[in-house]
Parts: C-alpha cells; sequence; structure tokens
C-alpha cells in the first residue's frame, strides 16, 4: 500500500512540475512573440519614414 502511495504522489508532484513548466514556456513563447511583434511593427514603422522621406528627397531633386 505505501508503495502505491509513494508512486502516486511522485506521479502528481511530475505532473505538476511539468505543468508548471509548460506554463513558464508560453509565458516565454509570448514575450518572445510580444517583443518580435513591437521590432517588426516599429522596424516597418521606420522604413515607412526612410521611404517616404527618400521620395520627398528624390522629388526635390529631380
Amino acid at each position: 500500500m505505501s508503495k502505491e502511495k509513494k508512486v502516486y504522489k511522485f506521479e502528481s508532484f511530475s505532473a505538476k512540475n511539468q505543468e508548471k513548466i509548460f506554463n513558464q514556456g508560453i509565458q516565454i513563447v509570448y514575450y518572445f512573440v510580444k517583443t518580435f511583434a513591437k521590432v517588426v511593427c516599429l522596424s516597418t514603422i521606420n522604413i515607412k519614414f526612410v521611404l517616404s522621406s527618400l521620395k520627398m528627397s528624390i522629388d526635390e531633386y529631380f
């Protein structure tokens, strides 16, 4: 009986740990995706700005 209890305890413990690790993994992935999205948005805005300023300077030259 005690052996079965130990096994059950260990299984529930490992399941809890797996859930914890899984949740942390999701949080890390979410953070990376958020940061990546921010960077992409900023870079697209910068590219648009650079392109528009280039267009303006080209228009001024010609």
